[in-house]
C-alpha cells in the first residue's frame, strides 16, 4: 500500500534509490555501533591486562587497612577538636605588603612589628604543635568515612577546615623559627609538614593526591628565606633534604595517575548512560567544551568510541608517569602533545587532567631546586665556597642529578652579584633566565636563590612595594637584555 502511494508522486529509480539509501544507512548505523562495542571491549580488556583491579571499586577495595597507632590522620582530627575547643585556630600570618616585600628580598630582616605577629600566630597554635610535631614519624594515613557517605566520599577533600588548622599551625611555626633565627624550629616545622603530607589520605583519588603534595606547598616558598636568616648545622641541612628526598620521588604519581583514571571512566559510563546535555556539561566541565558537544552523545556508538580513547589515553599515563627521570618528563610531554591533537568529550575530560599534571611538574619543580639549595649550602659549609655547578655537587655524592620537570633537561643554576640563582623552566617551557615574574606578574621559571653569607640577615629597612613583576634576580643587570 506504502509503495503504491509512493508511486503516485515519485519515479521507480527515485524510489529505488531511496531503499538503497535507507539500507546503507541501517548497515552504517549498525556498523558503528559493532565497532563501537568492540572498541571498548578491546580498550577494557587491555586496561585489564595491563593493571587488573584499576576500577574505582577495586582500588578503593584494595585499600590497606591502617592501624589507629599508624594513622596519622586521626592526629589531624584530634589536633583540630582541640583547637576548636579552646577556640585557638591559629591566625594565618596573613600576606600583607611588608610580608611580600619580604619574600621578594628574603636576605632582608623584618621588622618588629612583623616579628611580633609571627610570635603571636604561633602562640595561638601552642596548645596543638606537640601533637602536630609527632606527625614528623607517620609515614601514612587515611581519614575515616564521615556519616552519611560511603568510602568514596570518605576523602582528604572532605577534610579541608580540619587541614587548614594543621597547615597554618606548622607554617606559623616555621615561619616564627626563621624570624626568631632558630634552625631546630625550622627544621621540626618543616618535616612535620611532610608527615602532614603523608598523613592525609592515600585516596585513589586524583583531588586527594594534589592535596598530600600540597600539604608543603606554604612550608616549600619559606625555605629560602630560611637559608637567608638562620644558620643551620650540616646534620640540620642533612634533615631537610631527607625529607625532600621524599616529597622529589612520591608514591603518590602513580596512584593519583590510576585515580584519575578510574574516576574518568565512571565520569564517561555516567555521560554514556544519560540522555541530558546538561549532563555532559557538568561531568566535562571543561571550559574548552563545544556548545554542540553534548548533543553529540546520541550519535550512535559516539560516547563509547570516546571511552575506548579515554581508557587508551590514560593507559600510557600511567605508564609515562611510573617511568623514572628523565623518562618520565619527556614521555609525559609526548603525551601532552598526543591528548591536544583528540577531540570531543575526550578532549574536554583530560582538560583537567593536563591542568592537573602542571601543578604536579610545578610542585616537582620547587621540591628539586629547592633540594640543590640545600646541598649547595651544605657544599658551602664543607669547602667554604660554592659549588662550580650542580654537576659538583652530584659529583661529592649531596644529590643526584635533578632534571628539570619540564623539559628533562638538568635545573639550572645561574651566578648573580648577591650567590646563586637555581631553577626551572615554568609552565610556559621557555628559559627566561631565573626570571619568576614577568612584568604583568604571571609566573615564568621556578626559582630558588641563595645569597652570599655577607649578603644575608640585612638589616631591616623600609620596603617599597614594586608590583608582582619583580624579578627574582635582584641585580638589575641580570635582567633579560641586559646580561
Amino acid at each position: 500500500m506504502i509503495f503504491r502511494t509512493l508511486r503516485k508522486y515519485v519515479s521507480r529509480r527515485t524510489l529505488i534509490g531511496i531503499c538503497i539509501f535507507a539500507v546503507v544507512a541501517l548497515a552504517l548505523f549498525v556498523a558503528t555501533l559493532v565497532h563501537s562495542y568492540s572498541d571498548l571491549n578491546r580498550a577494557i580488556a587491555e586496561t585489564d591486562r595491563l593493571d587488573p583491579g584499576w576500577r574505582r571499586d577495586d582500588l578503593i577495595a584494595a585499600l590497606p587497612t591502617i592501624p589507629d597507632e599508624e594513622n596519622g590522620a586521626l592526629v589531624i582530627l584530634k589536633a583540630h577538636a582541640i583547637a576548636e575547643k579552646n577556640t585557638k585556630v591559629p591566625s594565618p600570618v596573613w600576606p600583607d605588603d611588608e610580608m611580600i616585600e619580604l619574600e621578594k628580598h628574603p636576605e632582608i630582616q623584618a621588622g618588629d612589628a612583623y616579628r611580633d605577629k609571627c610570635a603571636k600566630a604561633a602562640s595561638d597554635g601552642a596548645d596543638i604543635l606537640p601533637l602536630l610535631l609527632s606527625l614528623r614519624r607517620f609515614q601514612t594515613g587515611r581519614f575515616p568515612p564521615l556519616p552519611g557517605r560511603d568510602a568514596t566520599n570518605s576523602l582528604a577533600v572532605s577534610r579541608q577546615k580540619e587541614m587548614n588548622t594543621v597547615r597554618k599551625t606548622l607554617a606559623a611555626h616555621m615561619r616564627n623559627g626563621i624570624e626568631s633565627g632558630d634552625p631546630a624550629t625550622v627544621v621540626e616545622g618543616f618535616c612535620a609538614a611532610g608527615g602532614f603530607g603523608r598523613s592525609i589520605g592515600d585516596d585513589p583519588c586524583t583531588v586527594a593526591q594534589l592535596l598530600r603534595a600540597s600539604a608543603v606547598w606554604e612550608h616549600l616558598p619559606l625555605m629560602e628565606r630560611a637559608l637567608a636568616q638562620v644558620t643551620f648545622s650540616e646534620r640540620q641541612l642533612a634533615d631537610l633534604a631527607r625529607e625532600l628526598e621524599e616529597l622529589n620521588s612520591p608514591p603518590w604519581l602513580t596512584d593519583m595517575a590510576r585515580g584519575k583514571r578510574a574516576m574518568l571512566n565512571v565520569d564517561l559510563e555516567n555521560v554514556r548512560n544519560s540522555t541530558s546535555p546538561q549532563v555532559v556539561a557538568s561531568y566535562s566541565g571543561a571550559t574548552s567544551i563545544s556548545w554542540f558537544t553534548p548533543y553529540l552523545t546520541w550519535s550512535p556508538g559516539y560516547m563509547r568510541t570516546q571511552q575506548a580513547q579515554m581508557l587508551r589515553l590514560m593507559n600510557r599515563y600511567v605508564d609515562d608517569i611510573s617511568q623514572p627521570e628523565p623518562e618520565r618528563t619527556a614521555r609525559l610531554a609526548a603525551w601532552r602533545g598526543e591528548v591536544s591533537k583528540t577531540t570531543g568529550l575526550v578532549r574536554d575530560f583530560l582538560y583537567h587532567a593536563e591542568t592537573q599534571n602542571d601543578y604536579l611538574l610545578w610542585h616537582l619543580a620547587t621540591v628539586r631546586t629547592t633540594l640543590v639549595g640545600i646541598a649547595a649550602e651544605r657544599f658551602r659549609l664543607r669547602h667554604d665556597r660554592w659549588p662550580e655547578s650542580i654537576g659538583e655537587l652530584v659529583d661529592t655524592k649531596l644529590i643526584g642529578m635533578p632534571f628539570d620537570p619540564f623539559d628533562a633537561q638538568p635545573i639550572r643554576w645561574k651566578v648573580v652579584p648577591q650567590g646563586r640563582v637555581i631553577y626551572s623552566l615554568g609552565t610556559n617551557r621557555i628559559d627566561d633566565g631565573g626570571q619568576r615574574f614577568d612584568p604583568h606578574g604571571q609566573r615564568l621559571d621556578v626559582v630558588f636563590r641563595l645569597f652570599d653569607p655577607d649578603k644575608r640577615r640585612q638589616p631591616p629597612r623600609p620596603l617599597k612595594a614594586t608590583g608582582p613583576g619583580d624579578p627574582a634576580i635582584l641585580d638589575e643587570s641580570q635582567k633579560p637584555g641586559k646580561e
